[in-house]
């Protein structure tokens, strides 16, 4: 009786993973156009002539992120003085006085 039970969980299991197989596969993984704004990254492969900061915006893309503009909520600020939940040490502390 074991054994029949076994060979029986097995077919379900085999039917899942057809199953998971088979959605994937029809689901359609959608491509990014990162070439066009607000990412502007180069298209094709990465050569050497990439820099960090199209480096930095193909990873946004990919993770259709963007990055924060002083219209996002909570809004991007020059500094962090307003900020409740700022480190003790954020700098610049004062946008006037860079010192700070």
């Amino acid at each position: 009786m074991k054994i029949a039970t076994w060979q029986w969980n097995r077919s379900y299991l085999f039917f899942a993973f057809s199953f998971f197989l088979l959605s994937s596969v029809f689901s359609g993984a959608q491509t990014i156009d990162c070439s066009q704004a607000p990412y502007n990254v180069p298209a094709g492969l990465p050569t050497a002539s990439i820099t960090t900061a199209q480096d930095q915006a193909q990873m946004m893309c990919q993770q259709k992120l963007q990055f924060p503009t002083p219209a996002s909520n909570p809004p991007l600020t020059a500094t962090r003085e307003s900020d409740p939940n700022k480190p003790v040490n954020a700098w610049p502390g004062n946008i006037s006085n860079t010192n700070c």
